[in-house]
C-alpha cells in the first residue's frame, strides 16, 4: 500500500509540474498533501510494528518533505466560486449576438421560413389575428442532417423577434465534476427565464 501511495505521489508531482491552470494545480497540491499525510501515517504504523519498543516516542516520518502551507489548499468556498465562474462563462459563451440576422440572410428553405413566420413571428407581431378560436401553433420541430440550416433558421427567428438565441451543444453541458452538468442546465434555464423579452 505504501509503495502505491509513493507511486501516486510521483504521478501527482509530474502532473502538477505540467499543469498550467490554477484550479487544477491547486487541486493537485491538495491531493499531494493528502497522499503525504497518508504515507506518513503508514510509515509510522510500520515503524511501530517493526520496533514495538519504540512506541513510547512518537515519530512522524514523511517519505518526502513538502513545504505546504494553508494557502496551498483551496477551501470549499473557493472551489464553488471557481465552478460558478466557469458556469457563467459557459452560459454567456452560448449566447450568439450577431446583430441583425433575418430570414433574408437565409438562402432557400422557403417552406421552412414560411412555416416559422406563420407559427412564431405572426402571433407575436399581430396578436389580434389570433383571438377567438384561431390559435397559433404551440411547437415546431426543425429536423434534418447537419449543415442544412436548422440553427441558422432558429437564429433568424430570434433576430426577427428580438429574442436571445442560445446555441448549446451537449459538449457545452458535459462536465467532469459530479453534479456540475445538472447545475449548468439549471443555470442555463434560469438565465434564459430571467432575460428581458423573449429567449
Amino acid at each position: 500500500m505504501l509503495s502505491n501511495i509513493k507511486r501516486s505521489q510521483a504521478i501527482v508531482r509530474d502532473l502538477h509540474a505540467s499543469e498550467g491552470e490554477d484550479f487544477y494545480s491547486t487541486a493537485l497540491l491538495g491531493l499531494l498533501g493528502s497522499l503525504s499525510v497518508h504515507a506518513g501515517i503508514l510509515e509510522q504504523k510500520i515503524m511501530q510494528l517493526n520496533h514495538s519498543n519504540a512506541i513510547d516516542t512518537p515519530t512522524t516520518i514523511l517519505s518526502t518533505p513538502l513545504a505546504l502551507s494553508t494557502e496551498d489548499f483551496e477551501t470549499q468556498g473557493d472551489c464553488d466560486k471557481k465552478l460558478n465562474k466557469n458556469r457563467e462563462t459557459t452560459i454567456t459563451s452560448t449566447i450568439l449576438k450577431n446583430g441583425k440576422f433575418g430570414f433574408v440572410d437565409v438562402i432557400g428553405l422557403s417552406e421552412a421560413k414560411r412555416s416559422l413566420h406563420d407559427s412564431i413571428i405572426m402571433p407575436l407581431e399581430y396578436p389580434h389575428l389570433f383571438l377567438g378560436g384561431r390559435k397559433p401553433w404551440r411547437r415546431i420541430l426543425l429536423y434534418g442532417p447537419p449543415g442544412t440550416g436548422k440553427t441558422r433558421l432558429a437564429q433568424a427567428v430570434c433576430s426577427e423577434v428580438n429574442a436571445t438565441f442560445y446555441c448549446v451543444s451537449s459538449a457545452d453541458l458535459v462536465s467532469s465534476f459530479i453534479g456540475e452538468s445538472e447545475k449548468l442546465v439549471k443555470e442555463l434555464f434560469y438565465h434564459a427565464c430571467s432575460q428581458k423579452g423573449q429567449s
